[in-house]
């Protein structure tokens, strides 16, 4: 039997907001950009997809 879900869980790395990180090596040191985002990420492409998740989780939930 199907059950609708009560709530949405979104992984915490998508409420993560890098203007609060104060270091970001990822930055002084371009060649390592692939030790910190995957599948092609970078923090701008990453904060993209970030607020594409979030505003999915929040149509979701208003259906739910």
């Amino acid at each position: 039997m199907y059950r609708k879900s009560t709530t949405f869980q979104i992984p915490e790395i998508f409420k993560l907001d890098f203007d609060k990180i104060p270091d970001k090596p990822w930055i002084t040191d371009k060649d390592k950009t692939s030790d910190y985002f995957n599948y092609g990420f970078n923090e701008e492409t990453f904060v993209y997809f970030q607020k594409m998740v979030l505003a999915r989780a929040a149509e979701v939930e208003a259906h739910n």
